[in-house]
This record gives C-alpha cells, sequence and structure tokens, in this order.
C-alpha cells in the first residue's frame, strides 16, 4: 500500500511510534490496576459483611464483564506493540513489503479484538446501573430501555463484525492486499464503529438522570449527583474523539495506512480502558474507606502522636537541664495539711482542705507546693456542718480546686 503522493527521501526518517509504545504501557497499567482494585473492594466488602453476621455480597455479572473486557484489552495492547515493529509510526511508503503485510494481518485482528473488548465494557456498565437501579424499583420505561440497549449493544458487535469479515472479496483480501479483488474503504468501516458506540454510550449517560432527578432531595444535592455520574462516565468524551478524529483523518487511512492510523491509535486504545475505569470507580469506594479507617487513619495518629511528643520534649528539655544529675537526689518534706470548716453567703456549708509540702532538690534550690479544694454541701436545719447521710453527688459541688507552686533561689 503506498501513498497517493510521492513524499520527500527525508520523510524517512519521520518516527512517532514511541510515544504510541509509550501511551499503550500506560493503559496496560491502568486496566490491570482498575480491574484488580475492584474485586479486591469486593472481595474486601464481603470479608467486611461476613464479619458482622451480615449475609455477604457475592460478586455479580457486572464485575465478571468486566474482567471478561480485561483479556482483549490487553490484547489490543500487545498487537498495538507489535505493530510497532512492522511499520506503526512510520510512512507506508518507506515500510518494505514484508513488514507492511504483517502490519495489516496484526491490524485486521485489532479490529475484532477492539470492537468485542469494547462490546464487554458496555455490557459491564449496563449491569452496573441494574445493580444500582433494582428491576422491581424502576418504571417500565426504565427497565425496558436498559434491555433495548442491550440489545443495540449486541446488533452493534454483530453489525461491526459482519462489516469487517465481508468488507473484502474475497475475505482475505482483508489482511493480503497483495491478492486480487477489491475491498470497502476503512473510512465507512470505522464509522460504523464510531458512531453507534457514542449512541450507546450517551444513553448510559442519560439513563440513570431522569432517575436521580425524581428522588427526594435538594436540587444542590442532585445536580451533585447528576455531575458525578457525568464526570464519571467520561468515557463518552472518548467515543465522541474518536468519531472526530475518524471523520479528519478521512480517505488518508486507504492511503498511508501504517502514519495515519496512529492518531486513531489512542483513541482507540484509550476508549476502553477509560470505560474500565469508569465502572470500575464506584465499586472501589468500599476499598477506599476501608484503607482510610483501617491504614491511613492510624498512620496519621502515629505522625501527630509523633509530633506531639517531639513538641512536649523540646518545651521541657529547658527546665529538665536546670536540674542536671543532682535531681536524683530529690527529697520531699513531710506535708502539712489542714481542714477548715465554716458556711459561705449562699447557705452552703464549706470544708476547705489545704495541704503544704517543702520540696528541696540540692543546697541553694527550694520549691514549695500548696493545693487547696473547696467542697460545699446544703447545711442541715440544725446548722450543723457535716455532710447529710447518703446525700448522693447531687447536692454536693466542689467550687474550685487550684494549685500553685512556688520556687525560690537563695
Amino acid at each position: 500500500m503506498s501513498s497517493s503522493a510521492a513524499l520527500p527521501p527525508s520523510a524517512v526518517h519521520d518516527d512517532i511510534s514511541g510515544g504510541i509504545r509509550a501511551f499503550f504501557i500506560v493503559v496496560t497499567i491502568v486496566t490491570v490496576l482498575s480491574v484488580s482494585l475492584r474485586f479486591w473492594s469486593r472481595c474486601t466488602r464481603r470479608n467486611a459483611a461476613r464479619g458482622a453476621g451480615r449475609q455477604t455480597q457475592r460478586l455479580w455479572w457486572d464485575d465478571w464483564a468486566a474482567l471478561a473486557a480485561v483479556p482483549f484489552i490487553l490484547g489490543l495492547c500487545g498487537l498495538a506493540f507489535a505493530m510497532g515493529h512492522y511499520g506503526l509510526g512510520h510512512h507506508a511508503q518507506f515500510v518494505e513489503t514484508k513488514d507492511l503485510l504483517i502490519f495489516l494481518r496484526l491490524l485486521y485482528a485489532v479490529y475484532y479484538v477492539y470492537d468485542i473488548g469494547l462490546f464487554f465494557t458496555k455490557v459491564s456498565a449496563l449491569l452496573l446501573l441494574s445493580r444500582i437501579f433494582p428491576w422491581h424499583a424502576n418504571a417500565k420505561w426504565f427497565n425496558y430501555t436498559i434491555v433495548a440497549t442491550h440489545c443495540l449493544n449486541c446488533a452493534w458487535l454483530a453489525g461491526i463484525i459482519f462489516g469487517t469479515v465481508f468488507m473484502c472479496n474475497p475475505v482475505q483480501k482483508g489482511w493480503n492486499s497483495m491478492l486480487p479483488g477489491h475491498c470497502g474503504t476503512t473510512l465507512h468501516l470505522w464509522l460504523g464503529s464510531a458512531i453507534p458506540s457514542v449512541i450507546i454510550d450517551l444513553i448510559i449517560l442519560l439513563l440513570p438522570l431522569p432517575k436521580i432527578w425524581s428522588l427526594k432531595m435538594t436540587t444542590r444535592r442532585k445536580v451533585a449527583i447528576i455531575g458525578v455520574f457525568v464526570i464519571g462516565y467520561s468515557v463518552i468524551v472518548v467515543s465522541i474523539g474518536r468519531l472526530i478524529t475518524v471523520v479528519e483523518t478521512g480517505n488518508s487511512l486507504n492511503s498511508d495506512i501504517t502514519w495515519q492510523v496512529v492518531h486513531l491509535a489512542y483513541w482507540v486504545g484509550a476508549e476502553a480502558p477509560v470505560t474500565i475505569l469508569c465502572i470500575c470507580l464506584p465499586p472501589m469506594a468500599v476499598l477506599g474507606r476501608h484503607l482510610a479507617n483501617n491504614y491511613f487513619s492510624k498512620m496519621s495518629t502515629i505522625v501527630r502522636s509523633l509530633l506531639s511528643s517531639n513538641k512536649d520534649t523540646n518545651g521541657t528539655a529547658a527546665s529538665r537541664s536546670d536540674y542536671g544529675q543532682d535531681s536524683q537526689s530529690q527529697s520531699t518534706a513531710i506535708p502539712s495539711s489542714s481542714l477548715k470548716k465554716g458556711a459561705d453567703n449562699d447557705g452552703y456549708s464549706l470544708e476547705s482542705q489545704e495541704s503544704s509540702a517543702h520540696l528541696f532538690l540540692h543546697e541553694d534550690e527550694h520549691y514549695y507546693a500548696s493545693a487547696r479544694a473547696n467542697v460545699s454541701y446544703p447545711r442541715l436545719g440544725g446548722g450543723g456542718t457535716t455532710p447529710p447521710p447518703n446525700s448522693g453527688d447531687d447536692n454536693i459541688r466542689v467550687d474550685s480546686v487550684v494549685t500553685v507552686t512556688q520556687r525560690w533561689r537563695e
């Protein structure tokens, strides 16, 4: 396959394959992490429910549909890496014929792997809506729309596979352009895949919005939840971006396929993984709360305690250094204590307990510590000053507790 217009010889050095390789590495990591964290979150929820004595929640069909999409997404990434060795990112005019034939075979496999992987991601998204909004709690139009969207998704997959198989006559010419025969345009094939995909994504995005708007809550909260759904299913942006890129690329896919397909490869490689990420984020909320409560909160508590202990150590280091080693010889004099009784202005009997002690650390430093506590209770009718028996705590009050420490240096 050669370009319609000859390129200058300097174009042989054009190479944009490095960026697409790095992109598919990121796509692979995002896909594996998203599904792994989803299943980890599901298992965490089941264990928590079992520990609380509740009925455990099993993995549901939306989880298995998301898992079924993973091999096809990873297969797409593997095909992209292989295509990088056989001309992807270079002009087809400068790619050897044998490499170009291998490239076309790999591209032909991409059509199937990509469409099937995208099909399972849409199935998982629809099943996620069925799990969030149970069948018995929905209006008939909602349930019928979900069923119709499932049928539309299946029809899209069957149509795009049928179109890919019979795009060329004979069929073998689809991956071997050297054979005699004729093929349809690659642009029409890509448009036939992109337009229904955008329609299905729009239905999945808009379907839950009327349900949310009918909930009994404030308008502000409704708008916030709708915003979460719209942002969460951001794959619609990728679907529209792929459609626009297909239209802009036009028939150049037929003339310089190894070069022009790179611009499409970014959108094609992102669509299914972004869908996987969107549908895996809601189930991962349970895992996020589990990690926050069991690990992050403990770590923050440890950090705060370390900071507070360091602060206390720095605040008391200066006062402790005054004592030196002589602080080991600290002795305390026998404390003196006195008990005083009387009456206050409110007619309450008053008892005041006062204690004091003389502390000396070494010969030129003396410390005096004193403490006083005042306790009052209603006076008896006879004017006694002893508390009534079995009076309880309701009739006794502590007015104040004062501790004073004084220091003199001779």
